[in-house]
Formats: structure tokens, sequence, C-alpha cells
């Protein structure tokens, strides 16, 4: 009975410390490459997310073989990093690494898993904050703390927010066919001559399609080719200068 007690400690314990990392695969050379060989972190950077829509991303980090002190202009070989968080996340997301206690050593590729169900819309740059410990004598020695908050950026849209809206420079007089398959027209008057730019994302908030063009003053039409989209929902847009217009479109096979 001692033995089977035993083995469910171990069962459990092994459990508790698995779960308690991250389930996620790092990069690698190839596609997270260090041809500088002063650190890394991939992806450059990270698809949108949406409002109570669940979300789950994964980056890689790859600490620096050596530091450089900032005051001192040093620089010495680095030991490991220590992550302590990951910041300014969107409110509903959170993080966790796949390494015990979030250390990270030189030469070795880590992951750190994002997920949950983001409540708010906005930009939100992520802020990485790292404890650097450099190598003295073979042994580990906290020499500085470093808030990285210009690699990567999740961007949270409300797709059920998205509205039209009469503006003072342009008006739309709607597109058509709606479902469309092959080919989308967008009507349009301008008061002005003037550049129009027109833009079309999926429902995660990429970008699909992004033209530009010189329009004279009058009623206008702009025609959007399907390039192989998948079917579904889309949203398009058209600006000017100073007003946007949006509207909800579905492509059909």
């Amino acid at each position: 009975m001692e033995k089977v007690k035993y083995v469910l400690v171990l069962i459990f314990g092994w459990l508790f410390i698995n779960l308690t990392y991250a389930q996620c695969i790092p990069g690698d050379e190839t596609s997270c490459p260090d041809p500088e060989n002063n650190g890394e972190v991939c992806p450059d950077s990270l698809p949108n997310a949406n409002v109570n829509q669940y979300y789950e991303q994964v980056f890689t980090i790859l600490a620096p073989p050596q530091y450089t002190d900032s005051v001192l202009g040093v620089t010495v070989d680095l030991h490991h990093l220590k992550l302590l968080n990951v910041g300014n996340l969107p409110p509903g997301i959170g993080w966790v690494s796949n390494t015990q206690d979030s250390v990270f050593m030189v030469g070795t590729y880590y992951c750190v898993l994002l997920d949950g169900t983001p409540t708010e819309k906005g930009e939100f740059p992520l802020e990485i904050e790292v404890e650097v410990y450099i190598s003295f004598l073979g042994n580990p020695i906290l020499a500085d703390t470093i808030i990285d908050s210009t690699s990567l950026t999740i961007n949270v849209t409300d797709p059920s927010s998205i509205h039209e809206f009469e503006s003072s420079t342009f008006s739309v007089t709607g597109a058509s066919p709606n479902p469309f398959q092959d080919f989308l027209n967008i009507g349009f008057t301008i008061l002005s001559p003037g550049e129009i730019k027109f833009e079309l994302f999926d429902v995660m908030g990429n970008k699909i399609d992004d033209h530009r063009q010189f329009y004279q003053p009058g009623e206008n039409n702009y025609c959007l080719k399907n390039k192989n989209l998948k079917p579904g929902l889309y949203v398009y847009s058209i600006s000017d200068n100073t007003n946007r217009y949006t509207a909800r479109v579905i492509s059909i096979e």
C-alpha cells in the first residue's frame, strides 16, 4: 500500500510540474535563425486577435551569448536569462513558458505560450521583462533587469463594433453582389478629386487586399476581384484622408 501511495505521489508530482509548463514547441535554427549571433525573438509580428474569441500564439526566445553593459560599455559572457513577465498583454490573455522558472540558457531555443480570450480591443505592445545573469568564474551573477517593449505587438479588433457612418467628403452607395463570387463592385461618390484607399480584411483582422487610386468628383466604382478567397465573412473599407467607411460582405464558392 505504501508503494502504491509513493507511485501516486510521483505521478501527481509529474503532472503538476508538466502542467505548469507551456505545451508549446520553440522555433529552431531554420524558423528562427540568428545570423548576427545576438539573440532572437521570433516571429517578427503576432497575428491579430478578436474581442471575445479565444486566442493562442507562441513566440520563441533565444538568449544572446554575450551582454554589454550600457553604462560601462563592457561586454561579458551571458550565463542565462530569466523571464519575469510578459506585460501589457490584452486583458484576458496570459502567458507561460516551456521551462521551469522561465530560465533560458544560452544557446537553447525556448517558447512562450500566449493564450486566453481578450476582452478589450486596442493595440498592445508587449513588454518582455527579463533578468540578465552574466557568467563570473563559471557562476551566474545578476547583472541587469531589462524590459523590451519594441519586439512584439498584439492588435485586438472588435468585428461587432464595425459600423457605417456618413462622411462629409464621400458617400458609399453599397457593394454588389453580396454575397459575391468572382467580383465585388463598390459604388461611391466623392465631392472633390482625391485619392481613395480600398482595403479588405478577414474576420481575424488580417489584410487581404490594399488598393489606392485617384478619382475625379462624382459617381465612381471600384471592382474588387475575388483572389481565391475562401468562403466566409470579410470586411471592406473605403477611406480618404479624413474619413473611413466599413461594411461586411460574404464570399461564396
